[in-house]
C-alpha cells in the first residue's frame, strides 16, 4: 500500500461487508503509521441527522456526492480516505472517477443470501419484506454495478476478511 493520500471507495449493496472491510483496511494503514480517515455512509447520515430520511434515489445520489466532496477536502489536507457507502449509481461513480484525485474503486460483490444473513442490526431486508421500508438498493432501487472498478472482491458467507485484505493490498501496491 505504497501510494499515499488516495480516496479508496468501497461500493456494495447493503450488508455486503463494506464497513467491516473498511475497518480492517484502516487497521492496515494505521500499522504503517499512515493518516487515514473512514467515511462510513451510515455514520455520515447520522452526523447529518438524516439517518431516518433521504433514502429516495435523488437524495442517495446527493448524499454520495456530499461524501465525495468531504473526502476530497480531507484528502487535500494530507489524509488517505476510505469510504464505505452503497453508491451503486452510475452517475456518481463516473463523477467520482472524473473529479476525485487518486480515486481507487472497490466493488464488494455479494449475493442476496449473504446480505440477508448479515442483516442482524438494521434488519433492512426483513423490514422491506414486511413493506415497512422501501428504496433499498438492489431490491426496489436500481443498483448499477461499477463499470470499471479497480478491483472486484467477492464476499460471501464463508469469505475470510483476511483473504480480502490480502487481495486488496496487492491491488493497492
Amino acid at each position: 500500500m505504497s501510494q499515499s493520500n488516495r480516496i479508496i471507495w468501497i461500493i456494495g449493496l447493503p450488508n455486503s461487508g463494506k464497513t467491516l472491510l473498511a475497518e480492517s483496511l484502516i487497521k492496515e494503514f494505521q500499522q504503517q503509521q499512515k493518516s487515514v480517515i473512514l467515511l462510513d455512509g451510515d455514520a455520515f447520515r447520522k452526523v447529518l441527522s438524516i439517518e431516518n430520511s433521504h433514502y429516495a434515489l435523488e437524495q442517495r445520489i446527493e448524499n454520495a456526492l456530499r461524501i465525495g466532496r468531504l473526502a476530497s477536502l480531507l484528502q487535500s489536507q494530507g489524509h488517505t480516505i476510505i469510504v464505505a457507502a452503497n453508491t451503486l449509481f452510475k452517475f456518481v461513480q463516473e463523477k467520482h472517477r472524473q473529479t476525485l484525485e487518486s480515486y481507487f474503486e472497490i466493488y464488494l460483490r455479494s449475493d442476496e443470501e449473504t446480505r440477508r444473513s448479515r442483516d442482524q442490526q438494521k434488519k433492512l431486508y426483513q423490514r422491506f419484506d414486511r413493506s415497512e421500508i422501501s428504496n433499498i438498493p438492489g431490491l426496489d432501487l436500481p443498483a448499477d454495478e461499477p463499470q470499471s472498478p479497480d478491483i472486484v472482491l467477492e464476499n460471501y458467507v464463508d469469505t475470510n476478511i483476511s483473504a480480502l485484505i490480502s487481495q486488496l493490498k496487492k491491488a493497492l501496491l
